[in-house]
């Protein structure tokens, strides 16, 4: 028998059984197109990053940045948005604090964390709800928290 089919096998008895569900969550297909997109936007892969959007797709900020447009429709206005975000940054990472899928709604809270050219370093905490259908992106919506992201999707986080 070839590892890849021991490994499986071996998979396939480990993750059956009464104990299975308590320690193993399977992740959605919406939760890994999310991780997916914040990978490639920490490889600076613009074409990666808008693959998983649809061609009609709406972000909505959460009007904290004063110089950044409030929405953007569609993958030109994603790009004109990446580069806005990117333009005055050397380095610029995200990491996922939370993620929670609800219906076809996955939340995010990623923490920024970003160099200037000029040295300058930003630390902030930002929240985005993802709606999805048929595996790409089609709304986004900027919010300051978790409750909030939830609360603007008409559902409130009471974990």
């Amino acid at each position: 028998m070839f590892w890849f089919a021991r490994v499986a096998t071996w998979r396939a008895t480990i993750w059956t059984g009464p104990w299975a569900t308590r320690y193993f969550v399977e992740v959605s297909a919406n939760i890994d197109l999310t991780r997916a997109a914040v990978d490639a936007w920490n490889r600076n892969d613009l074409d990666a990053w808008l693959e998983g959007a649809d061609p009609d797709i709406e972000f909505r900020l959460a009007g904290i940045f004063p110089d950044v447009d409030p929405v953007y429709r569609g993958r030109e206005g994603l790009a004109r948005f990446w580069q806005t975000w990117h333009e005055p940054w050397r380095e610029l990472r995200l990491e996922i604090d939370y993620i929670e899928e609800r219906e076809d709604w996955v939340v995010v809270e990623v923490r920024y964390r970003a160099t200037g050219h000029d040295g300058i370093r930003a630390d902030m905490q930002l929240v985005t709800a993802v709606r999805f259908r048929d595996g790409l992106a089609v709304e986004m919506i900027g919010r300051s928290t978790v409750q909030e992201a939830w609360q603007a999707i008409g559902g409130l986080h009471t974990a």
